[in-house]
């Protein structure tokens, strides 16, 4: 490396004076260079922190709309009085660590004869539904044809006393429980249709569409997962 007393010198020397400037412009456009590689990723991260999210939450409430839209479709297919989406919920523990599952209400479609629930509470316990949860994520539906009867409180071993309270508070008569996975089989929750004006009784034919609907909003989460994951 040229110091800059021989530097000068080569400068104020006729005869050395071209390499002197070409030195310097060497030494100018490797700063340059530098400067570009360091500042060229940190420019792309600032702009994208600021055009991202704007893009991000456009295409998440866009999503979200489908799923609503979704949810309307198949309370008027079922003539059902509330449709919802119950989403399992993690990442809380308790102090000795040991993790908390919980369901989140994200989406709900009902009729004039249907209190909101998840007005009323979006979050609740995933012990509610203790004796369904295992057969949700296996892929598998419930219906329940009556709730005041008390037969199917206890089917297969399962208590699910705790469904039939909740089910009753919320005044619904009968309901059908239908699975929510992501293509690669993880659990994203259920779908819930509640019949609160009369008993239920929709075709299988309906009952299978349904099914499917709520497949699709089981793939529409799962575009919104991804979402997420990129961020």
């Amino acid at each position: 490396m040229i110091d800059a007393q021989t530097l000068n010198i080569i400068l104020t020397d006729p005869s050395t004076k071209w390499m002197g400037i070409s030195f310097t412009m060497a030494l100018l456009m490797s700063a340059i260079a530098f400067l570009l590689a360091k500042t060229l990723p940190l420019l792309k991260t600032v702009v994208a922190l600021f055009s991202r999210p704007e893009k991000d939450l456009l295409r998440y409430f866009k999503l979200r709309e489908e799923i609503d839209n979704t949810c309307r479709d198949i309370k008027h297919d079922l003539q059902a009085d509330r449709v919802s989406v119950y989403e399992y919920k993690n990442g809380e523990v308790s102090t000795a660590n040991v993790p908390f599952m919980s369901i989140k209400i994200t989406s709900e479609a009902k009729s004039i004869y249907a209190e909101s629930i998840m007005l009323d509470k979006d979050v609740i316990p995933s012990g509610i539904f203790t004796g369904v949860n295992s057969m949700m994520i296996r892929g598998n539906m419930f219906i329940c044809k009556d709730v005041i009867d008390d037969d199917w409180a206890v089917t297969n071993g399962n208590n699910m006393k705790l469904i039939q309270e909740y089910m009753k508070k919320h005044g619904t008569k009968s309901f059908i429980l239908f699975p929510m996975l992501k293509p690669s089989g993880i659990p994203l929750g259920f779908g819930l249709v509640e019949y609160v004006a009369d008993n239920g009784s929709p075709s299988p034919d309906l009952i299978n569409k349904t099914r499917g609907k709520f497949g699709s909003i089981g793939g529409i989460l799962t575009v919104l997962s991804e979402i997420n994951g990129d961020k």
